[in-house]
């Protein structure tokens, strides 16, 4: 299926050395306008405290002012922006776990259900990121700190570059 290209402005950022951080909870984004707005605010609220520009995930209309550090996408190919970005938050489902994996950049994982707690558990004994309180615990607070944690953390950038050798 066909997907959005980045965002020009991404590119001109990442031209910069401007870190971006990449947001989905893929399939698992609430429906309820309510929450979407709630979600894509904490996400908001968490790049700005961690100092970093945010590619988020929606097919949902935004229908407040987008912050400048915010840019929206819809379906769009993790191959091609993983790569790119120093940490990726998301659900902890297999399929993107395996990407940020493939794609050498560390994981923050918020869980959600099911499988998506062995993923995060996965993720933090193999040293390839972090895992948050679940989703309907975390704030903007923590993410914020797990993305400095993240970004500053060489022992988890080394583990993941290690990672993506075996998984390329």
């Amino acid at each position: 299926a066909g997907h959005r290209p980045v965002p020009p402005i991404c590119e001109a950022m990442w031209d910069r050395g401007t870190p971006v951080v990449f947001f989905t909870f893929g399939s698992l984004m609430p429906t309820d306008p309510k929450a979407v707005h709630e979600v894509l605010q904490m996400w908001s609220d968490a790049a700005r405290r961690a100092g970093v520009i945010a590619l988020m995930q929606c097919d949902y209309p935004w229908e407040w002012p987008i912050p400048k550090q915010i840019h929206l996408v819809t379906a769009c190919s993790h191959e091609d922006i993983f790569p790119r970005c120093v940490a990726v938050v998301h659900h902890g489902g297999a399929g993107t776990t395996h990407a940020c994996v493939r794609a050498g950049v560390p994981s923050i994982v918020v869980p959600h259900v099911a499988d998506q707690f062995f993923w995060g558990a996965t993720v933090r004994s193999l040293r390839l990121g972090s895992v948050t309180r679940k989703r309907r615990a975390v704030d903007a607070e923590e993410i914020a700190s797990h993305i400095r944690a993240v970004m500053t953390n060489r022992e988890i950038r080394v583990a993941c570059e290690r990672a993506q050798k075996i998984a390329r």
